[in-house]
């Protein structure tokens, strides 16, 4: 069972993609629909649309090894995979889990900080000093709330109905939240190590 992570920048979605490949159960999660991953397909799928195609199903057969292949996408990075040649009807995984942060003003000086240094990730060393830009805050607060919006749309659209999960609560449970979702993607929490 394929499923995807559905996120805007600075909600903990890399934090998820590990707890979920931690559990040995759900394959590989990865930002499969982001441009800097389409590595030696980049320059087919500049050309040619129908190479989207190939490289999403070779993505999927090495990553997924058989069994769930995890994508995670912010949803700009959808829209555009779909310009590209992403065919939703074939390819759409059959589980959402939609990953949101009530805090907005924190989310947005997360991002812009990360944008300035260079530093996605927590273990990603800074490349520059961060600096306290307001206008940029205010942008990020804009962007994530029209990519929310455009999230909400789609699965209205798309008969989506997402798993629902805050990150401030994975944040302070991530063993409770990670078991309350398990089920969700056809795992027995059980069976896993969720520690």
């Amino acid at each position: 069972m394929d499923y995807l992570i559905a996120a805007t920048p600075r909600v903990g979605s890399n934090l998820l993609c590990s707890l979920l490949m931690g559990t040995q159960r759900l394959g590989e999660c990865r930002e499969a629909l982001c441009p800097s991953e389409f590595g030696e397909f980049a320059e087919r799928i500049r050309r040619d649309r129908r190479a989207f195609q190939a490289y999403y199903t070779a993505r999927r057969a090495r990553e997924g090894k058989g069994g769930p292949f995890g994508v995670k996408a912010h949803f700009h990075q959808l829209v555009h995979a779909v310009e590209l040649g992403f065919a939703l009807g074939a390819n759409f995984p059959s589980r959402v889990i939609y990953l949101r942060r009530a805090d907005v003003v924190g989310q947005a000086i997360s991002h812009v900080r990360a944008a300035q240094t260079g530093a996605w990730i927590s273990r990603k060393e800074e490349r520059a000093e961060p600096r306290f830009d307001p206008e940029a805050i205010h942008r990020a607060i804009g962007e994530n709330a029209d990519h929310e919006h455009g999230w909400e749309s789609f699965f209205r659209q798309n008969d989506v109905l997402p798993y629902r999960l805050g990150y401030e609560s994975l944040c302070a449970d991530f063993e409770g939240e990670l078991t309350r979702l398990l089920p969700f993607l056809g795992v027995d929490p059980g069976t896993v190590d969720v520690a």
